[in-house]
């Protein structure tokens, strides 16, 4: 975000660009993730070689001037094979680091993939990267929420 807005503006942007979006990450240790984020801080993560998606919640902290995390909680029988820790508490990481982690042509607007119903559009390999937008295409875009609802802190 920009090193001039105020902290208001910076989450501001920061919550218009995540709420009613599903973004695609990719890195060497979890592989490919996909994650619709509703405006109401609920997220729904469909991770690799899961048989279901995981639902979550998000949520911003500013934590300095100019600086915020972003802060998810999954389920307590959640389990992250890269940490080898399960869910239950509250993670967070810079949002910026976060961001760095979305791939090229990685965000596509509202929920295409189904992923709130909770069934996973197909299986998920960790590796390679996928083609979100050709899977996104055609199956039912909504527009973004003009009301995001995520706690701030």
């Amino acid at each position: 975000m920009s090193a001039q807005a105020t902290p208001a503006q910076e989450v501001g942007a920061a919550l218009d660009f995540l709420c009613e979006r599903t973004l695609h990450f990719h890195d060497p240790a979890h592989g490919n993730q996909v994650e619709y984020f509703r405006p109401d801080g609920i997220s729904f993560l469909w991770y690799p070689n899961e048989p279901e998606i995981i639902p979550g919640e998000w949520r911003l902290e500013v934590t300095g001037p100019g600086a915020m995390d972003i802060c998810f909680r999954y389920p307590e029988d959640s389990w992250n094979p890269v940490t080898g820790e399960y869910g239950g508490d509250w993670e967070c990481t810079a949002f910026d680091n976060f961001l760095a982690h979305i791939v090229e042509g990685g965000i596509v607007e509202g929920d295409p993939l189904a992923l709130s119903s909770g069934d996973i559009p197909a299986p998920l390999a960790p590796h390679p990267p996928i083609d979100l937008p050709a899977l996104a295409a055609g199956r039912g875009e909504r527009g973004p929420s003009t009301n995001c609802l995520a706690l701030v802190s």
